[in-house]
């Protein structure tokens, strides 16, 4: 199902941009100072980090501007990997990452503003 859609992106866009937003967003989350919104309290550093590594992408695509572009967020639970591997993270940690839960909303929210289609498939 996923691949299909991939293929139905390539084929839809002469120059079409790909982006892995789940590691944009795991990055910006691990390497940022925690900043939190004034108003309620809300995290929003993995926010501003993902935005910053967003607009310098687009920035180095400017000379050839995709006629395209998504966003591509993992959803939880099990993926291709775990069929592939079945010992994928079998030894890994539970993630502390309780705080950016909250703000991959507000990042998929982002890229869609920016022209970006944000997409979330389960496998």
């Amino acid at each position: 199902m996923a691949l299909d859609f991939v293929v139905w992106l390539t084929m839809m866009a002469d120059h079409l941009l790909l982006i892995d937003a789940s590691g944009f967003a795991h990055r910006a989350y691990h390497t940022a100072n925690p900043v939190y919104r004034d108003s309620d309290g809300m995290p929003i550093w993995a926010v501003l980090g993902f935005m910053g590594m967003l607009w310098r992408l687009l920035g180095a695509a400017a000379a050839d501007p995709p006629t395209l572009g998504a966003a591509i967020f993992d959803v939880p639970g099990k993926n291709f990997r775990h069929r592939a591997f079945p010992c994928y993270k079998r030894n890994r940690q539970p993630a502390r990452i309780h705080e950016l839960g909250p703000q991959l909303p507000l990042m998929a929210v982002a890229a869609d503003k920016l022209g970006i289609v944000s997409i979330a498939m389960k496998g």
